[in-house]
């Protein structure tokens, strides 16, 4: 690998073109077009697989597109869920916190 570097380094445009293209692969997909409400909670996240389930059902966007939103909304819904949880454990410490300086 180093040697393909000193190489494109040196003049080699093939060489660069080809290293180019493995470290910044060209973007083939382009942006959904797809209005959706703000996304807060779980129930939200319903709500938009709905709506993104009807619009590749009327031919708004491609079942593709349709796939990569929904992509999208899983990792949202991580990190709600991560957010709930990290809330529900901090309501259990304070709880212990309460409970041990009652000396229960």
């Amino acid at each position: 690998m180093r040697q393909s570097i000193v190489l494109a380094a040196k003049g080699n445009v093939t060489l660069l073109k080809f290293l180019l293209e493995r470290m910044l692969p060209v973007r083939r997909d382009g942006p959904v077009r797809l209005k959706l409400r703000k996304i807060e909670t779980a129930q939200d996240i319903i709500v938009a697989g709905s709506e993104i389930v009807e619009a590749i059902s009327a031919g708004k966007i491609t079942p593709q597109e349709g796939e990569r939103v929904t992509e999208v909304l899983e990792r949202i819904r991580k990190c709600i869920e991560v957010g709930e949880l990290a809330a529900r454990v901090e309501e259990l410490e304070r709880i212990e916190g309460d409970r041990q300086i009652r000396g229960g």
